[in-house]
């Protein structure tokens, strides 16, 4: 194995949505529940590839509503969690209408913020979809789960890594240097798309590929094979914390990982 010698190594996560694996490694805390996020297979991901403690400095990348997200969060999230408690006591769904249809691909602060109370108040943590209204089972939560004193204080709690940059960029724009970890965690094959970017499977194999020949160490989440030759292919589906996915499509959990041909952490 090839070691690089006072290589910086980046950890990037090119498909970053709620960006669990980089949490996980920075040790911040969940915002909501997400459609998709990988919380609950966090560990053995990073058992299974190998993963150092921590990195020299980590990328998030992310085109869509998360992007936002964690932009606003890395420069400012002080002023994201004064922002939410400035609407504590606005009209949930009324509330929910002005962060929908807000334009948040401008960015900043408040951006960022109705982003958050967005995905916090609509079905599933999706990007899309109907407010949730009133929780039957729980009435002191009034359509943003978690409520919006919980996600102002959760928002106060976030970290990360000093040397974290974000990008809202096409997959096709990024260009990890030889012994970066990439991550990517597409959409699913035949599942849901993401609002802003849809990866069909060429699209996700041709990348991650490429990102390999470059000396990359790229590792690829999805629910089914993939043809990638050569490289590790590992079913987690039983290694899940937490909360059963009892009604996804990718109850299945797979990684698909390159050869680690250059190891150029500590």
């Amino acid at each position: 194995m090839e070691v690089l010698a006072n290589k910086s190594v980046v950890f990037w996560e090119v498909c970053a949505g709620s960006a669990a694996l980089y949490r996980s490694l920075v040790s911040s805390p969940k915002l909501m529940g997400s459609m998709g996020a990988k919380d609950g297979y966090v560990e053995a991901i990073k058992e299974a590839w190998g993963l150092p403690y921590s990195f020299d400095s980590y990328h998030l990348n992310d085109p869509g509503p998360w992007g936002v997200v964690w932009k606003g969060l890395v420069t400012d999230y002080a002023r994201v969690a004064d922002y939410i408690e400035s609407r504590l006591g606005d009209d949930p769904k009324l509330l929910w209408r002005e962060c929908y249809e807000s334009d948040w691909g401008i960015g900043g602060f408040e951006a960022a913020a109705k982003v958050i109370l967005r995905l916090a108040s609509t079905h599933g943590g999706c990007e899309i979809g109907g407010f949730k209204g009133r929780h039957k089972l729980r009435p002191n939560v009034d359509g943003f789960i978690p409520s919006r004193a919980s996600l102002a204080h959760r928002v106060r709690s976030f970290s990360c890594h000093e040397r974290t940059t974000i990008s809202r960029l096409d997959i096709s724009d990024l260009n990890p240097s030889p012994g970066d970890f990439v991550y990517i965690d597409p959409p699913y094959n035949s599942t849901t798309k993401y609002e802003v970017q849809s990866l069909d499977r060429p699209r996700v194999i041709d990348y991650a590929l490429r990102l390999a020949e470059s000396g990359c160490n790229v590792c690829v989440s999805e629910s089914s094979d993939m043809d990638l030759q050569g490289w590790r292919r590992v079913d987690i589906t039983n290694r899940r914390v937490g909360q059963y996915r009892k009604n996804s499509k990718s109850a299945c959990e797979l990684l698909f990982m390159s050869p680690i041909r250059q190891k150029g952490y500590r």
